[in-house]
């Protein structure tokens, strides 16, 4: 009998774990990026719907995927069976030495621009984006009900802040002026 891996995540801790992959720390950065390339309202939106679609289209695959294979192994499970034992050992080692580190590192340094501005507290963003990944380590160590509990809590953060920003937006009135004739000399 082959070793089976021990179900430890409800729904309500997968669904937070997919919305904090798809709502990245990057949202509260990338807007105006976004907005000073598209110069134009309705392409910004546009740009953003279209990666909420691409988003969506994903958690359908990944959805469609997971009922067809409900085994353990996630995306390792369906390179193996897809593909080739291998395919899916060099995309697992892969990740956790390339993709999964640049991801939590730019999220690192992310939350460390973020702290001083928000606390006021003055520290090396270098030391506190370490410092941020070492602890990280530390709560996932603990375990999965630990590491995911901790997620949970980044999760609701990001959506309540999300939710936060946008009840502010829609609720601002414009400060919008008359366009005043300037008289030609």
């Amino acid at each position: 009998m082959t070793p089976q891996l021990l179900r430890r995540l409800n729904t309500f801790d997968l669904a937070l774990i997919s919305i904090g992959l798809v709502i990245g720390s990057g949202i509260f950065r990338t807007p105006a990026v976004v907005a000073q390339r598209a110069h134009v309202s309705a392409l910004a939106l546009g740009c953003w719907f279209a990666g909420g679609l691409i988003a969506l289209i994903g958690v359908f695959i990944f959805g469609e995927l997971a009922a067809r294979r409900p085994l353990d192994g996630g995306l390792y499970g369906y390179l193996k069976d897809a593909y080739h034992p291998m395919v899916g050992f060099i995309f697992g080692w892969t990740f956790m030495l390339v993709v999964g580190t640049g991801a939590n590192a730019a999220a690192a340094v992310l939350f460390a621009g973020y702290l001083e501005p928000l606390t006021g507290l003055t520290m090396d963003s270098r030391l506190v984006a370490a410092g941020t990944l070492l602890a990280l380590a530390c709560i996932n160590l603990l375990g999965v009900r630990q590491g995911s509990n901790w997620q949970n809590a980044v999760g609701l953060l990001k959506v309540g802040a999300l939710v936060a920003l946008i009840v502010v937006c829609l609720a601002a009135h414009p400060n919008v002026h008359p366009p005043v004739a300037h008289a030609l000399s």
